[in-house]
């Protein structure tokens, strides 16, 4: 099966004082393929993923994009014969790099993405224009002069979710720290590679993913849950190593998760989106050399218990 990258030589630089001392050492970089994601067997998106879990990608993914609203929209997914075929026997090869699925109710339509629109099947095998099912692409205006702002993509997505979470019960700050220092501790020196955790209000991991793409690793989570019949994810948190861009909070906010929380920064939109949707936002996890471990709390602070602070 596809997932096995090799070990290359590579050279390491450190600077100790007003020394340079230089090395060598191995290195097994992230795996990083295409999925010829098909619907009903029509391409529909090539997504760069790291192998593994690639149902629940699909499942996620999908959701996200608006096509599918649960798991019973869902008729089968399976593997196809890849692009590879064996020299000795001319037969084509499974690379586990094509996924079909069959979705039961396509009463909105899908498309095959374009920089614009395109044709798609609608519910009767009939073709319709419409959207790009690629989750973070904007849909095109009726003014081609008009820009695409951060406003817009924050609409689009209020249109599918009119109302921000509300309140769920309070999160505590320690339970944060705890996810991030496990998942830091389960990485190798693969960096490349984004992990990250859902949580339950209590603390207790419900499943861990990675990928090497953020928003990829937040549709495995999601494909769980909507697979576990545990969506909308009401008082989850959601964990994860690296930055936070606007399509981790967009997946987080549609699958119902009241907590985004990271290693790294977020960004501009990322931030003004987590506002709007009604998501705590923490970024920054970290334990610094003194041992304590600190955070920065961008949006929504009210959702942390901070009782015990000082």
């Amino acid at each position: 099966m596809a997932g096995e990258s090799r070990s290359r030589r590579i050279t390491t630089v450190r600077l100790r004082g007003d020394r340079l001392y230089a090395g060598r050492r191995g290195r097994r970089p992230a795996v990083e393929e295409p999925l010829d994601l098909r619907l009903r067997g029509m391409h529909l998106e090539t997504l760069l993923r790291t192998p593994g879990h690639d149902i629940e990608l699909a499942h996620g993914h999908l959701f996200a994009a608006g096509t599918i609203t649960g798991r019973e929209d869902v008729g089968e997914a399976r593997y196809c014969d890849g692009a590879v075929t064996v020299a000795e026997t001319g037969l084509a090869q499974n690379t586990y790099n094509v996924l079909d699925v069959a979705v039961r109710d396509l009463a909105a339509g899908f498309v095959v993405p374009s920089p614009g629109l395109g044709l798609g099947l609608g519910p009767d095998g009939s073709e319709v224009a419409g959207r790009s099912a690629s989750s973070d692409r904007p849909a095109p205006t009726e003014d081609p002069e008009r820009a695409i702002t951060g406003e817009q993509s924050i609409a689009d997505v209020l249109i599918r979710r009119p109302d921000p979470l509300g309140a769920t019960p309070s999160q505590d700050p320690a339970v944060l720290f705890a996810g991030a220092r496990a998942l830091l501790a389960s990485g190798t020196d693969d960096q490349a590679r984004t992990r990250g955790l859902l949580l339950d209000a209590r603390g207790e991991a419900l499943a861990s993913r990675e990928d090497v793409h953020p928003e990829n690793l937040v549709d495995k989570l999601v494909g769980w849950a909507l697979l576990a019949g545990q969506l909308p994810l009401s008082g989850a948190a959601l964990v994860l190593t690296g930055p936070v861009g606007f399509g981790v909070v967009r997946r987080a906010f549609l699958a119902g998760a009241p907590v985004v929380a990271a290693t790294g920064p977020a960004t501009s939109l990322a931030l003004d989106a987590a506002e709007a949707f009604g998501i705590t936002l923490v970024t920054a996890l970290a334990k610094g050399a003194d041992g304590d471990a600190h955070a920065e709390v961008l949006t929504h602070p009210e959702r942390l218990d901070l009782t015990q602070a000082r």
